[in-house]
């Protein structure tokens, strides 16, 4: 019991928050558990989403900031998400399938450097699509 204790507490001390500037450009935190719980029984659902993201400071690991003369960072995404829940039932849970597109509508980013370090970007983002099981 004692080692296990040990353990628990060497990653307590061990751990760190995470400290990163390179994020992807969506936040796919936009969905969650309750996608699962679609309303209306079988059939397709359609949510949209939109992100406004601004960010003056960018910093390094160890939360000093970047060696650049400037970093401005301004976005805007749509996140469409498309799920299907079927009719097919295995036992009490009902099959289906969600997929979800970001598309970055807006970007703008400035390095102070002409954007030599720093690029801005638009299009669509990676399209996932996954299966799942409502019960």
């Amino acid at each position: 019991m004692n080692n296990i204790r040990y353990l628990a507490c060497a990653l307590a001390l061990g751990s760190g928050a995470a400290q990163a500037y390179d994020l992807p450009v969506v936040n796919l935190g936009l969905t969650s558990f309750l996608d699962g719980g679609l309303p209306a029984g079988p059939g397709w659902y359609l949510q949209q989403y939109f992100q406004n993201y601004s960010a003056n400071r960018l910093v390094d690991k160890n939360g000093d900031k970047l060696g650049l003369p400037k970093t401005q960072l301004d976005y805007q995404v749509a996140v469409t998400q498309v799920s299907y829940l079927s009719e097919l039932r295995v036992g009490n849970a009902s099959l289906g399938l969600n997929t979800v597109l970001p598309i970055v509508t807006r970007m703008k980013v400035d390095d102070g450097l002409n954007n030599a370090a720093l690029k801005d970007q638009g299009g669509v983002g990676d399209w996932l699509i996954g299966p799942f099981i409502q019960f």
